[in-house]
């Protein structure tokens, strides 16, 4: 397992650049027209140590910082894990209608009102919306060499391609839905979306959840540092977690998958999606009180 830091300063802060460039790292602009500069370095590297002091020092001094954390797992580990999550997926398209005007009174955008009912929607923290309807594309994927993704603005559902779904879900008892060409209402003929539940539920123990003002619901601050949390219950060989994630008015439920099904999606070479592996009930780690969920 390593653990990566991606990190962003103010360009302007010419001393702290310099600092930091003096440890060996490359800060990049990466063509930025506000002069941020960009890096990286992992937590086993020998400079982090002064790499995390000298952005604490940033941020105590109110100056902009920031994060964004990877981890990445060895093959040995991914194999070793019962279940896993999906952290990262091929992102590509918008569900239509993709106006980005908010719908008035409601929060949220035109796609979200054609697709969700919101009759248990909390407009405050997100949660609570229920899929009503499929999904519309502009027109069929651009899949080239991969099988499987998600679209922008829509973190918790999954599509793949239709002969993948038939030879690697299907067998695992995952369902699907039909995707809807947007101007026409046809069914899509290459995609797919896998019809996940909520069953899921994981270790929660000390950690502090988000606890929203208005329902009373609680999600928990999504966290990407070390494997995902252990599973405590999950049902079929993919599903969803019980338990939300999220800030402020955002909601979603992480996807997971069984052992089984992993080693059936790698062993078919479906590409678009990375896994994080889950803790072993025995091996989870509770967080300290207002700590993202452990992992």
């Amino acid at each position: 397992m390593r653990i990566t830091h991606f990190l962003t300063i103010d360009g302007d802060d010419t001393a702290m650049v310099a600092r930091l460039e003096g440890l060996g790292l490359d800060l990049s602009d990466a063509g930025s027209r506000i002069r941020l500069r960009f890096f990286q370095v992992a937590e086993d590297d020998v400079r982090w140590h002064e790499v995390s002091r000298l952005l604490a020092e940033l941020e105590a001094n109110q100056h902009f910082v920031g994060r964004r954390i990877e981890t990445s797992f060895t093959r040995q580990e991914l194999a070793a894990a019962d279940f896993l999550a999906l952290a990262n997926c091929w992102t590509s398209g918008y569900p239509e209608p993709s106006d980005l005007t908010a719908v008035p009174g409601l929060r949220c955008l035109p796609f979200e009102l054609v697709n969700y009912d919101f009759a248990d929607r909390c407009i405050a923290c997100g949660m609570g919306s229920r899929q009503k309807a499929p999904f519309r594309m502009k027109k069929e994927p651009a899949w080239g060499r991969r099988s499987i993704l998600k679209l922008n603005w829509v973190p918790d559902e999954v599509f793949v391609r239709r002969d993948c779904w038939e030879a690697v879900f299907r067998p695992f008892g995952v369902e699907c839905d039909p995707v809807l060409h947007h101007q026409s209402g046809a069914v899509l003929e290459t995609v797919v979306q896998l019809r996940l539940e909520k069953t899921a539920s994981l270790h929660r123990e000390g950690v502090t959840p988000i606890i929203c003002t208005r329902c009373g619901r609680h999600k928990y601050a999504p966290n990407q540092r070390g494997p995902f949390p252990a599973v405590l219950g999950a049902g079929p060989e993919m599903t969803k977690t019980q338990e939300y994630f999220g800030h402020d008015g955002t909601a979603y439920n992480e996807i997971l998958v069984t052992a089984a099904l992993f080693e059936s999606i790698r062993s078919a070479g479906l590409r678009g999606a990375e896994f994080r592996p889950c803790a072993s009930q025995g091996n989870a780690r509770p967080a300290s009180s207002g700590t993202p969920f452990p992992g």
